[in-house]
């Protein structure tokens, strides 16, 4: 009988602490910039609060067996997470060297092979879609110029 601390003790604790970086930091903004991430903040932390007593309470004196259909944290649950992460930190690395439109339609490529996407049609229609998509709403309507990389 394995008893030990629940894994929403430790999410929750992990967001009481972003929040508070960002309760400390939004007071290096102009004064009614900074009162919506402070209260933002708060928010979370309270919401993390509560997820860390519930946590508290359905971690104590419960066996593995017990638990019954709920999973914990392991490196095999996190791997594809982990992938689309730094599939992000790639794209957001690449808008700035080959511009906004082509970083997205790699990266929109990039995400659905890595989702075993097999349909042609279903990438054109994405990549495309998409792009005409901001492209008509943020460049044409709004006037929103979006970033041009060293090739485009």
């Amino acid at each position: 009988m394995k008893k030990g601390i629940h894994q929403d003790v430790y999410i929750g604790a992990g967001i009481i602490i972003f929040s508070l970086f960002v309760f400390i930091k939004s007071y290096e903004f102009m004064e009614e910039v900074g009162f919506f991430p402070r209260v933002l903040s708060i928010i979370f932390a309270g919401l993390a609060l509560i997820l860390i007593l519930k946590g508290l309470k359905s971690g104590k004196g419960i066996s593995d067996e017990e638990k019954g259909e709920e999973e914990s944290v392991s490196l095999e649950l996190l791997k594809s997470p982990i992938a689309v992460f730094f599939i992000i930190l790639i794209y957001i690395g690449l808008i700035s060297f080959v511009g906004f439109f082509v970083s997205t339609s790699l990266f929109l490529i990039v995400l659905m092979m890595y989702l075993k996407e097999k349909k042609i049609v279903t990438y054109a229609v994405m990549v495309l879609g998409l792009n005409v998509f901001i492209y008509f709403l943020f460049v044409y309507q709004l006037g929103v110029r979006l970033p041009r990389g060293l090739l485009f």
